[in-house]
């Protein structure tokens, strides 16, 4: 089994995200190691892989925050909360990381929500 274009697009707008289509031309592309314009399971599996073990953030990580966000949303909301949220930069940056990185995330919040 393959993901291909429509199938990703029609994932991210159920989202409620309406990329361009060559964002999602991107996020394939990063991952296609047989560049059969598709992304397969062993595809998958080592961008996960890959990015979650990568300590230099020069993985390329288009599809892996789609596919973070979703594992984090844990209501299907499609928004995450601050548990959620916190949750995330533990596991991106770990203990020692995750006040700094916290402060930066919510300085750029405006609203409060």
């Amino acid at each position: 089994n393959k993901i291909d274009f429509s199938e990703l697009q029609k994932l991210l707008l159920k989202l409620d995200y309406r990329p361009k289509k060559t964002e999602i031309d991107d996020m394939i592309w990063e991952v296609d190691e047989d560049c059969d314009k598709c992304v397969s399971w062993d595809e998958f599996k080592l961008m996960f892989t890959r990015c979650r073990q990568d300590k230099t953030g020069l993985e390329p990580r288009k599809l892996f925050n789609v596919v973070e966000f979703m594992m984090h949303d844990k209501d299907a909301s499609g928004s995450i909360d601050v548990d959620e949220c916190m949750e995330i930069l533990f596991r991106r940056f770990g203990k020692d990381q995750l006040e700094q990185r916290t402060n930066e995330f919510f300085r750029h919040d405006t609203d409060g929500d």
